[in-house]
């Protein structure tokens, strides 16, 4: 009986080494899945009074946590070219830029930011203004207001709730209404949702192990009271 008992304690311990392993590891993995890929390169098509595209492309800052961006718009075979560096974990420029521009957090929030239109010289508020859904995904949903002179616009964002990409845009100027694609916006919608199905098992998968070390930790008291 007692060789049963060490055996069972020596599985016990083994349980819990696994359970704290894990609940160690998940965090690590959920970071790896929100994280950028670098380098990568998205595009984007909107539709509009004129074509746009949007091509941005994300490699390693020169420093540690660091992300150089750089983006080509072509609008009406006019192109245009810009680039900032913004730090991994907050999104926000570490340079002289005053705000997000085509990289956002990778866990938004429903609070303001400080957004650069890349056709302004300043920084207006990203106002959080409630949540959105494209296409079956839950979104945050923000605008901001820009009136620089000669360019009045209007951008209004849904962003993924758990992983920041943008899923749907629209851009309103005096020129017009442009929104993102219809096949760009399935494609980040696709995107969204198998990162969104991996960060719900990893949420799953660390309610389990927590629920089996409680088991396995009570059912440790009560050997321990019956001998």
């Amino acid at each position: 009986m007692f060789i049963v008992g060490v055996r069972r304690l020596r599985i016990a311990a083994a349980v819990l080494l696994a359970c704290l392993a894990l609940n160690l590891l998940i965090p690590a993995l959920v970071s790896a899945q929100r994280a950028l890929p670098l380098p990568s390169t998205t595009t984007a098509t909107y539709d509009g009074p004129v074509p746009y595209s949007l091509e941005v492309s994300y490699t390693r800052g020169a420093t540690r946590g660091e992300v150089a961006i750089e983006a080509r718009m072509l609008i009406d075979a006019t192109e245009h070219r810009d680039s900032y560096t913004a730090r991994a974990d907050t999104a926000l420029p570490v340079d002289d830029r005053p705000g997000l521009t085509y990289l956002f957090p990778a866990v938004p929030r429903p609070r303001s930011y400080p957004y650069a239109d890349p056709f302004a010289s300043g920084a207006v508020p990203l106002d959080y203004v409630g949540p959105g859904n494209v296409a079956g995904v839950e979104t945050y949903q923000y605008r901001a207001v820009v009136d620089e002179g000669d360019y009045q616009a209007e951008r209004i964002i849904d962003l993924e709730r758990r992983t920041g990409r943008v899923l749907d845009e629209t851009w309103s100027t005096a020129d017009g209404l442009f929104r993102l694609s219809e096949e760009s916006r399935r494609a980040a919608v696709d995107t969204a949702r198998g990162s969104v199905r991996m960060l719900r098992g990893f949420e799953v998968l660390s309610w389990l192990s927590r629920a089996v070390a409680v088991l396995t930790l009570a059912w440790l008291a009560v050997a321990v009271a019956r001998r």
